[in-house]
């Protein structure tokens, strides 16, 4: 199924703020979510269907759940943890949970991205109606 223009965007938007995540630091979905005006579900979503060269050159691994949480175990396209790749980065973590959350965290307003936030995913003909495409359905924020 082609994706609409909308969640290119999104996609786009992700794939520009993720590299702007300092090395030895974290972010999270929820705050990518709000920055751009999506559901951070969404957010977790097209990160977790990174093809393996976006795997290899974005710092996916940099974007954790609610309180440093890591969820199920997700592995990069070399197939590394990603709580390998974070303790490399010298972030702890155990039982797959940073560790030192609060001091690694950083909000993405924070952040040198040049996506701006609250940006609106428009699908053509929707009005005021923000609708983006997310897996095989569409959802409306």
């Amino acid at each position: 199924m082609p994706k609409s223009k909308a969640f290119i965007g999104i996609k786009r938007d992700i794939c520009l703020i993720v590299p702007a995540i300092p090395v030895g630091r974290v972010t999270t979905f929820a705050s990518i979510g709000s920055y751009m005006s999506v559901v951070p579900r969404h957010v977790a979503y097209i990160l977790s269907t990174l093809t393996e060269e976006e795997q290899l050159t974005l710092p996916w691994h940099r974007v954790v759940g609610q309180d440093g949480k890591l969820g199920k175990v997700k592995l990069d396209s070399l197939g590394r943890p990603q709580e390998s790749l974070l303790q490399d980065e010298g972030i702890t973590v155990q039982r797959g949970i940073v560790t030192a959350f609060a001091e690694v965290f950083i909000e993405v307003s924070d952040l040198n991205t040049p996506v701006q936030p609250h940006t609106h995913y428009l699908t053509e003909g929707m009005g005021d109606r923000v609708e983006y495409e997310m897996g095989d359905g569409v959802n409306s924020h």
